[in-house]
């Protein structure tokens, strides 16, 4: 007999998106960045992603505004879906134990920034559920 292990590692795990101009986007794929998800369990999982505020600017889930900017992400899909910080989204769906997906993001920052630039980290959180 053996336990269920739901694990995940996310590689690289860090997204450095740069300085952009306020209104503008920018995503892992222009950056070279995508982001590879392994299931290091020994079930099918499937994998979820969360966003989340930064310690300015507020997570729409529509359009930005005033120091208010999207996080997107494309997993399954053919297009980028947007993040929210109150639900878990399906982002890859049915990944056999040892195999990996990618995983790609998009941000879009606010049109205007009540910190004037100061550097945001905008938190992703991957998580892992038996499928």
């Amino acid at each position: 007999v053996q336990a269920q292990n739901i694990s995940i590692k996310v590689a690289d795990g860090a997204i450095a998106y740069g300085v952009l101009a306020l209104g503008t986007s920018r995503d892992t794929v222009t950056l070279g960045d995508t982001q590879r998800a392994t299931n290091d369990g020994n079930v099918s999982e499937d994998f979820n992603v969360i966003g989340t505020d930064t310690a300015n600017w507020i997570l729409a889930t529509s359009a930005v505004g005033p120091n208010e900017y999207l996080h997107e992400f494309k997993g399954d899909a053919a297009s980028y879906a947007t993040l929210d910080q109150q639900t878990f989204k399906l982002a890859r769906d049915a990944i056999p134990a040892g195999s990996s997906a990618t995983l790609d993001f998009r941000i879009t920052v606010p049109t205007s920034d009540s910190s004037n630039g100061a550097t945001q980290n905008a938190n992703i959180t991957v998580q892992a559920t038996a499928n």
